[in-house]
């Protein structure tokens, strides 16, 4: 175990040392591979441990659809923290704190939907490796985690068959983005940063992303 700290140590040493001083593109890479590293380390400690679920993360409105795709145990835990409007077509969050023992299980029912979009730390990318941290669209929940696609910030002149433009991104501030479904992937649940707003996207585009999943997959 020494020898394995010590040489770790050496190593994030050494990419201090080589750095050039100055070198702004170095200086950069080099201070986001660190930060990187520190939240690596952060998220090692937090996989360790219950998940943590900031209440505020819950939406604050649920349609009556959207309650009625839920089973009944379900729906019995919408009914601790959501009151029915008065007109039947929507539940708005109360103000009792949600339970540890159901959040996970509205967390799952309630946000971590197909079309929501979560911010993920994709952590330190090499070379056209995807990294940093990005907005994300969920396409399936797996569980322990999720598979999505992330959003890149930008304007395409001339989309590849690959690309999907994702005009809006609701609860999210408004600029040009788009997906890639090469860039596809499977992340924790613990790589979520479940204290930044999350939104979603139109079920237009998420057929268009199925889309071009089906015609580059052939499948």
């Amino acid at each position: 175990m020494y020898s394995r700290h010590f040489n770790a140590t050496k190593s994030l040493i050494n990419i201090v040392e080589r750095t050039q001083n100055g070198n702004k593109i170095e200086e950069k890479r080099s201070g986001l591979y660190l930060e990187w590293i520190s939240r690596q380390s952060k998220l090692f400690d937090i996989e360790k441990s219950q998940l943590v679920i900031p209440d505020k993360i819950f939406p604050k409105k649920i349609t009556s659809f959207a309650f009625g795709k839920n089973n009944s145990t379900i729906q019995a835990k919408i009914n601790k923290y959501y009151n029915k409007s008065t007109d039947g077509k929507k539940y708005l969050r109360n103000t009792t704190t949600i339970d540890a023992n159901d959040a996970e299980d509205l967390l799952h029912n309630l946000v971590f939907l197909r079309g929501n979009v979560v911010w993920i730390e994709f952590g330190f990318n090499i070379g056209c490796e995807f990294g940093g941290k990005h907005p994300a669209i969920i396409l399936k929940d797996l569980g322990e985690a999720l598979i999505v696609a992330p959003l890149t910030s930008g304007t395409l002149e001339n989309p590849k068959s690959t690309e999907v433009v994702i005009d809006v991104v609701f609860n999210l501030p408004p600029r040009d983005r788009y997906t890639n479904i090469t860039r596809i992937t499977p992340i924790s649940i613990y790589r979520v940063d479940m204290d930044s707003p999350m939104g979603s996207i139109r079920s237009k585009k998420m057929k268009e992303i199925f889309n071009a999943m089906k015609k580059d997959w052939n499948f």
